[in-house]
């Protein structure tokens, strides 16, 4: 996982992109060989699936998947984490609701033994146009 070039939106601190995608590689890969990696998505696979999560409180891990991400680590195969997130882009919650949820995600995971390695979330939702928001900003 080479380091995506993140730009900082609007001062906030956060990972995202110029195009408004949260990019976050938590661990850089070290060498240029490629390797396997285990591709999550968040929402119904890693946690329970919770319309619209915004509150940490509301984070369930679901313990399979827990156990896989621990699975993936002992086996040195790094864990990416891909979201689409609607309720940002439905103005629901923020890019820091969004943060808050994820350090409990994150938590959860290194609780059950796993790591996780990258976050890649886009806020498209199907009402947008699909040539404005989901072929544009989200690839």
């Amino acid at each position: 996982m080479t380091g995506a070039s993140v730009d900082v939106v609007n001062g906030t601190g956060l990972p995202l992109d110029k195009n408004g995608m949260w990019r976050e590689i938590l661990t850089p890969r070290v060498g240029s060989t490629p390797r396997p990696a285990l591709f999550l998505d968040r929402d119904g696979t890693l946690i329970d699936l919770v319309d619209y999560l915004s509150t940490p409180d509301d984070v369930q891990p679901i313990a399979a998947a827990l156990a896989l991400t621990a699975q993936a680590r002992a086996n040195d195969i790094p864990t990416v984490l891909v979201t689409n997130q609607s309720g940002i882009g439905r103005g629901y919650y923020d890019w820091q609701h969004f943060a808050e949820v994820q350090q409990a995600v994150i938590a959860a995971v290194a609780a059950g033994g796993g790591k996780i390695d990258a976050v890649y979330a886009c806020p498209a939702f199907s009402a947008l146009p699909a040539n404005k928001l989901r072929k544009n900003q989200c690839e």
